[in-house]
């Protein structure tokens, strides 16, 4: 990421998490993943998700 934004300083990156049955998760930006490498994000808007005992549950209206 910091190699992409040297290249292209007037890019903004925006990298999205989300696993193959649910799509869109989270999201961040390639400057947000840099201050906090390894980071997922944030939920993208309608995405809900919560824990409990140690699993994640994600509601999402994306496909």
């Amino acid at each position: 990421m910091e190699q992409l934004q040297h290249i292209c300083p007037d890019m903004e990156f925006i990298l999205y998490y989300g696993a193959s049955e649910l799509n869109y998760i989270t999201y961040c930006t390639g400057k947000e993943w840099l201050a906090r490498e390894g980071t997922v994000g944030r939920p993208f808007p309608t995405v809900k998700i919560a824990e409990n005992d140690n699993v994640i549950y994600v509601t999402t209206n994306y496909r």
